[in-house]
């Protein structure tokens, strides 16, 4: 891919969020980056935890299958699980178990370099209030549970009219956050 050009379209809209991660860092470290995109919204934690997960197991796929060692999980998922009539894991205590199941999984593919980062993104703080402390259980990651996992804030990204999903600008915007909690810890 050329610096500037974004290839990743999912769904409607282009997923500027690893786009402009992986272009910060090519920019800032003169390097190639390679991505694996596997993001589907609306989806919720199960698809990624369970015993039978597709979009784990597409992953996992495309891990191995990559001709290098994956140095960091980039981690956008929270909103599916806030519903608390429909979604099935709509609370902290589940969500939080589903979500260390996947760390852990990651952690068994041994195409994962040995100091791969788990980074973890929060969602939309005008959403806090609906989904209560959804973005507490993502900022434990900050706790480095398995010694990999961080999280970085959304505070202040701009949200499109539903409140919950960020604008073009903000998926850039917490791309580049992602990048440098990535480098150096700070968002």
């Amino acid at each position: 891919a050329v610096i500037g050009q974004n290839p990743f379209r999912t769904g409607l809209i282009y997923n500027n969020l690893a786009f402009n991660f992986a272009k910060k860092m090519a920019q800032e470290e003169n390097r190639v980056v390679k991505l694996i995109l596997v993001a589907e919204g609306s989806k919720e934690i199960e698809q990624w935890s369970n015993t039978v997960a597709p979009l784990f197991d597409s992953l996992a796929k495309n891990i191995r299958l990559a001709a290098t060692n994956v140095k960091a999980i980039l981690w956008h998922q929270a909103e599916s699980n806030s519903d608390q009539f429909t979604a099935v894991c709509n609370n902290n205590p589940c969500y939080e178990q589903k979500l260390n199941t996947v760390i852990g999984k990651l952690d068994t593919i041994r195409a994962m370099a040995e100091d791969w980062k788990f980074i973890a993104g929060g969602i939309s703080d005008v959403l806090i209030a609906f989904n209560n402390t959804r973005n507490s259980v993502l900022q434990n990651l900050d706790n480095d549970v398995y010694g990999n996992t961080l999280f970085t804030s959304a505070v202040g990204i701009p949200v499109s009219g539903d409140n919950t999903h960020f604008t073009p600008q903000g998926l850039i915007d917490l791309g580049i956050r992602y990048y440098y909690r990535y480098k150096d810890g700070r968002d």
